[in-house]
């Protein structure tokens, strides 16, 4: 008797950039969070391995919340409904009567929201995708994938809120010095690191770390939130400038050392393409030739 046929279910993969409110905690919150996690772990080492007291430790590895930061919490408390943990939808308010269909039809209307899950809040969309290659790769097969996003959301009321952001990437806070200070608790004399305020900030680029490495596969999951015109952008890491890539062929490529040269080298001056109509031309000659026999070359 033949063996029954054993069905296997292919597993669903799940779209990393899918929005949902733990996804959108992380994009907004998850590189404060890293950064304090980090302090957290160099206040560790100087009490434990330095004996440095809790309270000078403390005091010199913390970091105060940014208006940016502020402002994530902000959007995330008002468009996530705390008894659930799901977005407040224009079908959510209406059911729990929160909205009048109006108000609901007003929100479709938003021509900014057209072209967006039918208009309806909440959405995001990825408006700009840069890679960054890494400085210490020869090879340039070491890259990074970086986003610009916006999230669209609404309030418990109907009200609009968003928020935009980049994600990809965290800051790991480096010291410019060391500060050698008397220990208020043990009195004695201690080096302490010093950080200064743009190296508690997540978002520097001096001291970033990525994220996403680059692969065609997390390329194509971007591409699906993606705007038709969303920006396509390259870059050296550490370099501070952005090439903005004329097709997806050229964002691919591992050759970028070739891309950004033809980017940066300065066009031939000599060469001069007019697009003038012949007979425009022809004209033009036949008025200078006129001009020469008069004994006038220049123009008035």
């Amino acid at each position: 008797m033949p063996a029954a046929k054993q069905t296997v279910e292919t597993p669903k993969t799940e779209d990393p950039f899918e929005l949902t409110p733990e996804h959108l905690r992380e994009w907004y919150l998850g590189p404060f969070q890293k950064m304090d996690a980090h302090l957290r772990k160099i206040r560790k080492s100087l009490i434990e391995d330095k004996g440095v007291s809790s309270e000078l430790a403390t005091r010199y590895t913390s970091r105060e919340k940014t208006p940016l930061e502020n402002r994530y919490e902000e959007v995330l408390k008002l468009s996530v409904n705390k008894n659930n943990n799901q977005f407040f939808s224009l079908k959510g308010l209406l059911e729990r009567g929160d909205i009048s269909q109006e108000q609901a039809d007003a929100i479709k209307s938003n021509p900014e929201y057209q072209g967006y899950n039918n208009g309806e809040p909440p959405f995001f969309y990825i408006s700009a995708i840069t890679r960054v290659f890494s400085r210490h790769d020869p090879t340039n097969k070491k890259s990074w994938l970086v986003a610009n996003i916006l999230f669209e959301g609404l309030t418990a009321k109907g009200e609009r809120i968003n928020k935009a952001s980049r994600i990809g990437f965290h800051a790991i806070p480096r010291p410019s010095s060391n500060n050698s200070i008397q220990d208020p608790k043990t009195k004695e004399m201690v080096e302490l690191p010093v950080y200064p305020v743009q190296q508690s900030d997540p978002f520097s680029e001096s001291n970033r770390v990525y994220d996403l490495a680059f692969s065609k596969e997390t390329f194509d999951a971007m591409l699906k939130h993606a705007l038709p015109q969303c920006s396509l952008k390259v870059s050296r890491e550490g370099g501070g400038k952005y090439f903005v890539t004329r097709n997806i062929d050229e964002f691919l490529t591992d050759d970028v050392d070739s891309l950004i040269k033809d980017y940066t080298t300065p066009k031939p001056t000599n060469e001069y393409n007019f697009n003038i109509d012949p007979k425009d031309l022809a004209d033009f000659m036949k008025f200078q030739k006129a001009k020469e026999e008069q004994g006038e070359n220049h123009f008035q």
